[in-house]
């Protein structure tokens, strides 16, 4: 017998979840800004043919450019921090049904192919018949 009692699963809301992504993008992109000039200036000590090729373009279009792949790399890594913590369903599969579904399966492709191999002799009967003919 089986039990009548059914147990009940608290669904987490995700109403606030756009909200927090949200704010993690403004904190991404504040954070990136203000690291964005010392990147450059690191750049520009540690690779010397790097200040040259910045003075092609105006300060703040150097700041925008740094800030924009400095927050592309922050944003990965937040995805990927966010996509090993968030919560997982459980699986509610058993490998009885498992087994089960499969065993189906072999069954009903063996019916299958027997069922295609007495129409084919059919087929072939009916064919030979009317050749006689």
């Amino acid at each position: 017998m089986t039990s009548q009692i059914k147990i009940v699963q608290v669904k987490r809301s995700r109403r606030r979840w756009a909200a927090y992504g949200f704010l993690l993008i403004v904190a991404l992109l504040i954070i990136s800004w203000f690291s964005a000039q010392p990147v450059i200036d690191l750049l520009k000590s540690v690779f010397k043919q790097f200040g040259p090729a910045l003075r092609t373009i105006t300060p703040i279009q150097q700041q925008i450019a740094f800030t924009l792949i400095i927050f592309v790399i922050l944003a990965i890594f937040a995805a990927l921090l966010v996509t090993l913590g968030a919560p997982k369903r459980p699986l509610n599969v058993k490998e009885k049904d498992l087994i089960k579904e499969r065993n189906d399966a072999v069954k009903y492709h063996k019916m299958d192919r027997k069922r295609q191999r007495r129409l084919n002799r059919e087929m072939r009967e009916y064919v030979e018949k009317k050749n006689q003919k």
